[in-house]
């Protein structure tokens, strides 16, 4: 009885099932969700009976986010058979689908076949939505505003109560999110658009809980529309007739921007169109008036037409002034003056006062003169002027100006270089010390000479007679055209080889410098030395040392007054061989005739 109450008791209080009959079989049914697995476990509590198996049925009956009606899927079953070491209490259902209803039926059956059913009913939880929006597509696009479409995924996949769609609008060209929210249809219109701009979409679906994958991507312009108007105009008096016009182009461009138009009126006067087109965010208006207040407007143009006038600028043409100097003429030059000479304007308006004359300098061979001192400015009255005090080897721009009571005209110019100064003269080379076949000297160099630029440097050698006497400093020309025949280049020296000011050099050391050999000097003999400093112009200046070798000097047939005896010799030797042959081959010539005339004689 204890038991039978204790049965009555439970299902009265919980709704238990209570199995009676010749067996009795007593359990209780409870169910445990997993929405991280999406699965359930169906679990019973045994007080008593002989149950033998347990027969676990479940089925899908509905998916709660669909208004479709119940959907019966193919009921699952699982048999569970009791052992006598194990008696089953659970069975865990899994792959179950989100938001959807499920039935769940439990038998017990004993060993005589007799069966009782307990049953549930339980419901999934909501996940993420794993439906995504397909054909996304535009269906009508504008300068200003777009509608987006596209097709719901099934309701089957929105895996919880469909609450509506979340879209993201981004701009492209400025990367960034322009525009997003949350709508129920499965379309929207997006307004206040940029003209001409690139924009990017996608949306997702949203159940109450949460929001699903984004669909694909959909990349859009908008159409061109006219133009706002330029910004930042700004005009600029550039003489007395005419205007520069400059502008920023318009923003947001709206479109492919084409031509600018622009229209000029004088102050206090009526607009007037200019029929000035251009394509560039610049241009000069021509043909003005003198010292006239003039104002712009301008405007843009897409291929949907023109847009707004922008604000407009203002300003003043200069005030008329002379022509520019004519007929601008450097007529002499040298290495430290330039005298020019030019015409009064063929057009002047009022008498010319005078001519605004500036020279500057630009660039020197010195490299130790300071370009920025070579600034003159003055006022001449004449048509003609010498600058002095210049720099050597220094190139110079001179710009001249017409002056009148109203101002300044254009300049006229020209760019002239001053020659180059005379060279300096080397110094003299140092003597260290004279061996039978070579001779150790010291060369200094200068660098450069008040603008004359340094090709390179030159030594020359001269064999001497004893009793010859010294040498001035004279140019290599000055060496040919003296008849000084016998000095010839050794070596030729950049400035580079020296190093620094000062260098050692062997004269007789076999070495080749530049394009010549320098050859053994010959024991006891006395040299000219040249040394000599080159520009890049073919000028020169040699400076010179007497030098001698040690030893005693060795005459050979070909040396001085011998070598005239030695050919003189040779020479009548010659001669004589010359006449022993003819006359040996006239005798024998002889010889032969009377030898001839015996034999005919005997015959």
């Amino acid at each position: 009885m204890e038991k039978i109450f204790l049965a009555l008791l439970l299902y009265a209080s919980h709704g238990f099932l209570d199995i009676r009959g010749q067996q009795d079989i007593y359990f209780k049914l409870r169910i445990e969700k997993s929405s991280v697995e999406m699965a359930a476990k169906v679990s019973w509590e045994y007080y008593y009976g002989d149950a033998v198996q347990y027969i676990v049925r479940y089925s899908h009956t509905k998916y709660l986010g669909c208004d479709k009606p119940n959907v019966l899927v193919t009921e699952r079953i699982a048999n569970l058979f009791v052992t006598v070491d194990r008696h089953p209490t659970n069975k865990r259902l899994k792959s179950l689908h989100p938001y959807s209803r499920y039935n769940v039926t439990v038998t017990a059956v004993t060993i005589s076949g007799y069966q009782r059913n307990q049953s549930l009913v339980f419901q999934t939880d909501p996940t993420v939505p794993r439906g995504i929006p397909t054909n996304v597509k535009l269906s009508r696009l504008e300068a200003t505003n777009a509608r987006i479409q596209w097709l719901p995924p099934p309701c089957e996949t929105h895996n919880g109560y469909f609450s509506g769609y979340h879209y993201i609008l981004f701009d492209k060209d400025r990367n960034g999110v322009v525009k997003q929210g949350n709508i129920f249809n499965n379309y929207v219109d997006i307004a206040n658009l940029v003209p001409y701009r690139q924009y990017m979409f996608r949306v997702s679906v949203l159940n109450q809980h949460f929001k699903g994958n984004y669909s694909k991507i959909i990349s859009f312009r908008t159409l061109e529309s006219i133009p706002p108007p330029p910004t930042n105009v700004i005009a600029e008096a550039l003489n007395e007739t005419s205007l520069k016009c400059s502008w920023s182009p318009p923003y947001p461009e709206s479109g492919v921007l084409g031509k600018y138009n622009i229209r000029m009126w004088a102050k206090g006067g009526q607009p007037q169109r200019h029929s000035t087109l251009s394509q560039n965010s610049t241009t000069i208006i021509t043909d003005l008036k003198p010292d006239t207040y003039y104002c712009i407007e301008v405007r843009a143009s897409t291929s949907k037409g023109f847009g707004y006038w922008s604000k407009y600028a203002c300003n003043r043409t200069r005030k008329a002034i002379p022509d520019a100097p004519e007929s601008l003429l450097v007529t002499k030059i040298t290495n430290t003056s330039m005298t020019l000479k030019w015409t009064t304007p063929a057009v002047t308006d009022e008498p010319i006062i005078g001519y605004r004359l500036f020279l500057k300098a630009l660039r020197s061979y010195d490299s130790h003169y300071e370009i920025s001192n070579g600034k003159i400015e003055i006022l001449e009255h004449n048509l003609t002027h010498t600058f002095t005090k210049l720099h050597p080897g220094t190139l110079y721009r001179i710009t001249v100006r017409s002056v009148d009571k109203k101002g300044m005209s254009t300049a006229v110019e020209k760019e002239n270089w001053t020659r180059f100064a005379e060279l300096e003269t080397p110094p003299q080379p140092v003597l260290l010390q004279a061996n039978s076949t070579f001779v150790h000297v010291n060369l200094s160099i200068i660098e450069q000479s008040y603008g004359t630029p340094v090709s390179h440097f030159t030594i020359t050698l001269e064999e001497l007679e004893e009793d010859s006497g010294g040498r001035s400093n004279i140019t290599w020309n000055e060496l040919k055209r003296n008849s000084y025949q016998n000095a010839q280049i050794i070596a030729e020296l950049s400035p580079e080889w020296f190093g620094n000011t000062t260098r050692m050099f062997t004269v007789g050391d076999a070495q080749t410098y530049g394009r010549f050999l320098n050859k053994p000097l010959r024991p006891g003999i006395k040299y000219y030395l040249g040394f000599g400093v080159v520009s890049k112009n073919g000028d020169s200046v040699f400076t010179f040392l007497t030098i001698k070798t040690s030893g005693t000097k060795v005459y050979s047939i070909l040396d001085d007054k011998w070598e005239i005896l030695f050919y003189g010799v040779m020479s009548a030797l010659g001669l004589v061989l010359v006449i022993v042959f003819i006359v040996l081959l006239i005798i024998r010539m002889k010889n032969q005739t009377k030898i001839a005339k015996i034999a005919k004689d005997d015959g």
